[in-house]
């Protein structure tokens, strides 16, 4: 008998780092009872790399990897014969109709059903925590839009990922055994107030037996002093793709370094940058397809009802304390210690 397929695609900011770290550290136990979470060389905590499959399959019609990642899952069925099978990535969920119907299709073959799991936070608040999560790879510039637009985040995103209704559509729509479960991202409504709790729920898997990974697998949030120094940095590496790459993999170590030096707001809760016209501006921008994935995917509940505003982070980078600052350019210099870094932490006020 085929096992059945539970595809968990995010969205961003939604627990699937620890959801996935939970998976892996748990795949023995997992599989001991029945439910398979494959890991591979290259990827080993995601799924991520069947998405980057696909994209190529459709972009060029050069099927060898994605016929490579099939071939792959179906030798593991075929060892522990699962009666349940999870893949994840938060990369699923931005991915347009055309790439999912390929990617399913794919699948499907291998399954008896197919469901799809994935939690959702209202477009505001994705809005705000995506300026904080692109910021990490010096994506965001102090001149790019909050939001609406694909300066730091990308088209897929913008045009499509954030209509939540045409992302669920298009899973939907992409095989008759499919269904979705569709879940809000509301840590109130989850057992223990843990989103890996409610998806191992949603999944039938009992948490009693399984132990929890290491907070270290959690996908850390940049607070505002993070956000502000990033931004400030962008400014001399975004054109330059590699150096911008190499010089952020190493700023996001200072921040955790200036978090464990014990100096506060380098880690922790996003910042909002959104004004309260923006906010309201975000609501009504969504408010008729979200009528549409209440109506066709919460049985017509209000799931993104209008709240209270977010308080509207009043820094800059001039307000990160000069010790802190001088804290990250060591740490930078350390491991990055050439002319162009030194350049730009002097223009941040970083280094004498």
């Amino acid at each position: 008998m085929k096992p059945n397929l539970i595809l968990h695609i995010g969205t961003y900011k939604t627990g699937s780092t620890a959801i996935q770290s939970y998976m892996r550290h748990n795949d023995e136990v997992l599989s001991n009872n029945g439910f398979l979470y494959p890991t591979f060389p290259g990827d080993r905590q995601s799924h991520t790399f069947l998405r980057a499959a696909t994209a190529k399959a459709l972009k060029s019609n050069a099927q060898d990897d994605l016929t490579g990642c099939i071939a792959a899952i179906a030798e593991r069925i075929n060892r522990f014969t699962p009666k349940s099978v999870i893949l994840s990535s938060e990369h699923f969920w931005p991915a347009s109709p055309q790439l999912v119907k390929l990617m399913v299709s794919s699948l499907e073959h291998l399954f008896s059903t197919v469901d799809v799991v994935i939690y959702l936070r209202s477009q505001r608040d994705l809005w705000m925590s995506l300026y904080s999560q692109f910021a990490k790879g010096m994506r965001v510039l102090p001149s790019h839009s909050t939001w609406g637009t694909p300066e730091y985040c990308g088209k897929g995103i913008v045009e499509h990922g954030m209509h939540y209704a045409n992302v669920l559509d298009g899973y939907h729509n992409a095989s008759e055994r499919l269904s979705v479960k569709a879940r809000v991202y509301d840590r109130s409504l989850f057992p223990n107030r843990d989103v890996v709790s409610d998806f191992a729920t949603a999944c039938g898997i009992s948490t009693d037996m399984l132990a929890k990974p290491s907070d270290d697998d959690a996908n850390e949030s940049l607070a505002w002093k993070a956000v502000e120094f990033s931004k400030a940095l962008a400014t001399y590496y975004y054109s330059d793709t590699p150096r911008r790459k190499k010089v952020a993999g190493v700023m996001r170590q200072s921040f955790s370094n200036a978090n464990k030096l014990g100096y506060g707001e380098w880690i922790g809760k996003s910042p909002n940058y959104l004004t309260e016209s923006q906010q309201d501006a975000i609501y009504h921008h969504y408010e008729v397809d979200n009528g549409r994935l209440s109506r066709d995917y919460f049985d017509s509940t209000n799931i993104f009802p209008k709240r209270d505003y977010l308080s509207v982070c009043p820094y800059s980078v001039e307000d990160i304390p000069s010790n802190e600052k001088k804290a990250v350019a060591d740490f930078l210099m350390s491991r990055i210690g050439d002319d162009d870094l030194k350049v730009a932490l002097r223009h941040l006020n970083a280094i004498q």
